[in-house]
């Protein structure tokens, strides 16, 4: 790709251009079809915006930092990001710059779902007030509370950003804006600003006293270049209301790999959320089932299910606390329910999810995703800090299945009695379907015998990767799939006890060992001084992909077999 000449290209160049970059992210990155396809969505305006701007001057901010990709490559960078921001954080930081920078203009391109946020408005309330040379790219992916815009209103608002309307206006302006014809001039601007109202619809920016121009086709060179072309006359903040629609592009067509993660997978693997889906799909079919999701990706949804019961499925893309609110609702009046809220958001609703579930016999499933370290070459998530959270719960079994066959167990036993259980998955993918049987605390996965010679407690996917790799080199290693972390199996564990041998707790799947600390205060209890060897990720920086930081920190599967074995 020649991006070299990008300031002096035509359109028709440009538009190659975007095309190789859209083929260059389906075909041969690393990144996984949401991440491309969130890039694609910012591909054209990316483009438009190196166009016209020298980057040496002016400063583009992307609120969700997945989608800086296009950006990166356009300055000549090797591309990475760090994984996914809050929604509207990056507004507050586009106008710090704005007022630090008073040469050339500060961009930020946000999705619509952060308009869904308080902290979003409280930005607009500083924007407003100080008057910065900024503008506002939203990404409309129907994700906000806001009216979405019919034909007629497109066909409106693209005349606006016409450059006949634009000189028209601004001949009219210099006609006009005399002592003589200001009347006029004063009374044309009222009818302007009426229809605008009217007929337009007021949009949320303009109670803020912000410039809006929009929506315009977000796939459409020529759009994003003239509305670009027209934010330079502006003085003060500018909001670009920018639609986003792949289908449009009907030239270009994208074929990305059969499963295109960060690696090559087998097609008949599947994501733990794939499998949930499927799950309810076809083994839960009750009227009585309400499912609420704060997802804000595709896959971060039960999608079928969604189509399956749509009025039994919720999805909340901002106010978690909302949805656990409605949760409660539906289990007040003796529904079953089952909440999906990602790793990182859980901490900021547990004292909601303790108020409203914590010793109640309500029948309340709280399936956290996203639970761990990334996926391999993945960046970290902030999702491995939730372990900490689930001490506020008192009686809650706080679940992790090793396989997707041991999810749907821990389901379905859910199902069959009363009260609130906690089900982790992991940012992963499987294909193992375990035969279903009663879930257990602990399950000894590889027994232990008289030949033992080391004791490895684990849970999550690790569990299959230590028994491919003990079974394999034929090690004499007993391993635990602890599927409960917050309880402990007295007979297993004392089976442990007495086996009287190097003992070792693998924990990579959050930064607080809710398993060590759940054994240590039973043997504290028991007056045991049993020797635990502990393997977690407390104390580390999170730098890096989940690779990166196993191998830094010697966290490997290889490493803890090792530790075993020098013992």
């Amino acid at each position: 790709m020649d991006i070299q000449n990008i300031q002096s290209m035509t359109l028709e160049e440009l538009e190659k251009l975007s095309d190789d970059i859209a083929l260059y992210l389906a075909k041969e990155s690393p990144y996984d079809v949401e991440t491309v396809m969130q890039n694609i969505n910012v591909l054209e305006m990316t483009v438009a915006l190196h166009h016209l701007f020298d980057m040496d001057s002016n400063r583009v901010i992307f609120d969700q930092e997945e989608q800086s990709l296009v950006h990166q490559i356009l300055l000549g960078k090797q591309i990475h990001y760090t994984g996914p921001s809050e929604a509207g954080w990056a507004l507050g930081e586009a106008l710090a710059q704005s007022l630090v920078y008073t040469e050339g203009k500060t961009f930020v391109i946000i999705n619509d779902h952060a308009l869904s946020k308080g902290s979003t408005y409280e930005s607009l309330v500083e924007i407003a007030k100080e008057n910065p040379s900024l503008v506002i790219i939203m990404m409309d992916e129907q994700h906000s509370l806001l009216r979405h815009y019919s034909s007629i209103d497109a066909i409106i608002k693209s005349v606006r950003i016409s450059k006949a309307y634009t000189s028209l206006k601004s001949d009219m302006k210099s006609v006009l804006n005399n002592p003589v014809s200001k009347p006029l001039l004063d009374s044309l601007t009222w009818i302007r600003d009426q229809v605008k109202e009217t007929v337009l619809e007021p949009s949320i920016f303009t109670q803020f006293n912000i410039n809006y121009h929009g929506p315009i086709d977000g796939q459409n060179m020529n759009e994003c270049v003239r509305v670009l072309k027209l934010s330079e006359k502006f003085i003060g903040p500018y909001v670009i209301h920018t639609q986003t629609r792949l289908r449009n592009k009907k030239r270009r067509k994208l074929e990305f790999p059969n499963y295109k993660l960060d690696q090559t997978i087998p097609a008949y693997y599947k994501t733990y959320i794939e499998a949930l889906d499927e799950y309810f799909v076809t083994n839960h079919k009750e009227d009585d089932l309400f499912i609420l999701s704060d997802g804000l990706s595709v896959s971060e949804h039960l999608i079928h299910y969604s189509q399956f019961r749509p009025r039994q499925y919720f999805a909340v893309n901002s106010s978690t606390s909302a949805l656990v609110d409605m949760a409660y609702g539906f289990a007040k009046e003796g529904k079953k329910v089952v909440l999906l809220i990602s790793a990182f958001r859980v901490s900021q609703v547990m004292d909601r999810l303790r108020h409203h579930f914590d010793r109640e016999n309500y029948k309340v499933l709280l399936v956290v995703y996203e639970a761990g370290l990334a996926r391999h070459d993945r960046l970290l998530h902030s999702a491995v800090y939730d372990l900490a959270s689930y001490l506020q719960l008192s009686d809650t079994p706080i679940f992790m299945p090793s396989t997707i066959g041991a999810m749907k167990t821990i389901i379905d036993h859910h199902f069959n009695q009363d009260g609130f259980t906690v089900l982790r998955i992991a940012q992963t993918i499987d294909n193992h379907e375990d035969a279903k049987d009663e879930p257990h605390i602990w399950k000894e996965t590889l027994e232990i015998n008289e030949k033992t010679e080391g004791i490895i407690i684990s849970f999550g996917p690790a569990i299959h990767s230590f028994k491919k790799k003990i079974t394999t080199n034929n090690l004499n290693i007993a391993l635990i799939d602890a599927q409960i972390l917050n309880q402990v199996d007295e007979e297993l564990l004392q089976k442990i006890i007495d086996a009287d041998v190097p003992t070792l707790v693998y924990n990579i799947e959050g930064e607080f060992d809710l398993l060590s600390y759940t054994i240590r205060q039973y043997l504290l209890s028991i007056q045991s001084n049993f020797p635990l060897i502990e393997m977690n990720l407390s104390g580390l920086t999170f730098e890096g992909s989940s690779k990166d930081i196993k191998t830094k920190n010697h966290l490997h599967i290889e490493d803890a077999i090792t530790i075993i074995e020098r013992k």
